[in-house]
């Protein structure tokens, strides 16, 4: 064998021998960045911190950050987080079948109901059918679904006040606006357990103080994104009095969107995008007087 060939093998070998190694470095990070190891809420340079700041960004409506961190890797992930005053903002669903769409960008549907923001909601099928109830000015697109251990929560509205529900608990009866998903996250100020869905991903969902006032979450970043635990214990160290949570589909379909016109340009526009379109979305806009 000549020298050139032997050299061209050695070569070779070495390179499949370094791809081998980082792709087992990457599955290392990985491993490590989903692991069920508590996280530890920090602030954006990274120092452990609980304290939420919170910024009015118009009458009725703020923002906020919350930072966890992976204790073995020191990842951080940001969760952003709008309170809204439901007495001051108008909820709706916006729906892409009824745009003539199966499914569409959260930003997009939020701009076709002319709202300020809003954020993903339902899970949703293999031919794209939104998953759940769908119940929007008093009609249900979409009927409830009674099994099935995931989607065991209804946001709803009934005379502009808010509540998060378990399914078999809900009656339509006076409900303006209800959408179903899960798992429930808070339960009467209190961190429920979860079977399943507890691995580190892509968060959005939706919670209620004790007030009434309706807040929004969504992890900002792809990866790596927050457990359910995670997600509950910023909600009950936010300082809001948080009563119920509730999970909304996750992964590439977590999407938040506002417009930089809700605040005045006081922040710019916040578009956290999916890899995913989604069939439903629910939005919020300013209430006319």
């Amino acid at each position: 064998m000549e020298a050139s060939q032997q050299l061209d093998k050695s070569t070779s070998f070495l390179g499949k021998t370094i791809f081998s190694s980082k792709r087992i470095v990457h599955s290392l990070v990985f491993c490590l960045a989903t692991t069920t190891l508590p996280w530890v809420e920090a602030s954006a340079d990274g120092e452990e911190h609980r304290e939420i700041v919170w910024v009015d960004l118009a009458e009725g409506l703020k923002k906020s950050s919350a930072w966890i961190v992976n204790p073995l890797t020191s990842i951080k992930s940001e969760v952003v987080l709008l309170l809204i005053d439901p007495e001051k903002y108008q909820f709706e669903v916006s729906d892409a079948r009824q745009q003539r769409r199966k499914r569409k960008s959260v930003k997009l549907l939020v701009q076709a109901r002319d709202a300020a923001g809003g954020i993903n909601a339902n899970f949703f099928g293999t031919e794209d059918e939104p998953l759940g109830l769908v119940l929007s000015g008093g009609k249900a697109s979409n009927a409830l679904q009674e099994g099935g251990s995931l989607l065991t929560g209804v946001f709803q509205l009934k005379k502009n006040k808010a509540s998060i529900v378990h399914r078999d608990k809900f009656s339509s009866k006076g409900v303006e606006l209800g959408l179903q998903s899960g798992p429930r996250i808070i339960e009467n100020s209190k961190i429920l357990s979860f079977k399943k869905s507890n691995g580190s991903s892509r968060r959005s969902g939706i919670a209620i103080t004790e007030t009434g006032q309706v807040l929004l979450f969504a992890t900002r970043y792809r990866f790596p994104g927050a457990r359910l635990e995670d997600i509950g214990n910023i909600l009950l160290r936010s300082g809001l009095g948080i009563k119920d949570a509730l999970n909304f589909d996750g992964g590439g379909s977590s999407q938040l969107y506002l417009s930089s016109e809700a605040s005045a340009g006081k922040v710019a526009e916040i578009n956290i995008s999916g890899g995913d379109s989604v069939p439903i979305a629910l939005t919020f806009k300013k209430r006319s007087k």
